[in-house]
């Protein structure tokens, strides 16, 4: 298995506007088990914040547009690379809190009881 750093899903920047930046500042996120520095991410100030919700705003409109059925189809697909990516976000999620690697990969019963909702709320088109 890939380490962390090397997977193409680990990223340290911060997501706005449907694009990844780099904030002014960083923190160190360590392995609490070993006090080891996983990564260096960006620590949001008022700056990106004030960025990342003017994109929000800017989106919305279009979010709340699509039907009920259309929003189900874009979080199914968010919960099905959760599913295909169980083990690597068991492993980071092992890595930075020290939860065990089973009780991390089980938390996909939560994101499985969410699909759940959502697939139904796609089905009646009410949200």
């Amino acid at each position: 298995m890939k380490s962390l750093q090397e997977s193409e899903l680990f990223r340290t920047g911060y997501l706005a506007d449907g694009q990844w930046h780099q904030a002014a500042s960083t923190f160190d996120v360590t392995n609490p088990a070993t006090g080891e520095v996983i990564a260096q991410v960006a620590k949001a100030g008022k700056a990106e914040t004030e960025q990342a919700i003017a994109a929000a705003e800017r989106a919305f409109p279009a979010w709340r547009a699509q039907t009920a059925k259309a929003r189900a189809e874009i979080l199914t697909r968010w919960y099905q690379l959760i599913i295909e990516n169980k083990r690597w976000l068991g492993q980071l999620m092992t890595t930075e809190q020290g939860k065990p690697l089973k009780e991390a990969e089980g938390e996909s019963r939560i994101r499985r009881q969410f699909y759940s909702v959502v697939r139904r709320a796609g089905e009646t088109d009410q949200w």
